[in-house]
């Protein structure tokens, strides 16, 4: 698996771990989320409404467990935030390999 350009791309024909988790900041939005896609079909999404313009900051999980075939393409992408803290510990998206695809 190797990642380029806002993409991990698989290796190996599989079933994978997926997961992705986001840290937001913005007071001024109504909804706040992500949407993690494989192949430009969306796969998990995460969504969470804003209940305080007093609560800006917010982290949101989410993960599943997928057959993925090697050569596709894992990305995420947001329809709502404007505004992500992008670092290694609150900002992040992967994958790991369960086992090998039954032949």
């Amino acid at each position: 698996m190797y990642y380029n350009n806002g993409y991990l791309t698989v290796g190996i024909d599989g079933v994978y771990f997926v997961y992705c988790q986001m840290f937001y900041y913005d007071g001024t939005s109504s909804y706040i989320g992500y949407e993690v896609y494989l192949d430009g079909k969306k796969i998990l999404k995460a969504v969470h409404s804003i209940v305080s313009k007093n609560r800006k900051y917010e982290t949101q999980y989410t993960s599943g467990i997928f057959e993925i075939s090697k050569g596709q393409r894992i990305s995420v992408e947001s329809p709502f935030s404007k505004y992500y803290y992008f670092n290694e510990t609150l900002s992040f998206f992967g994958a790991f390999m369960l086992h090998e695809k039954p032949t």
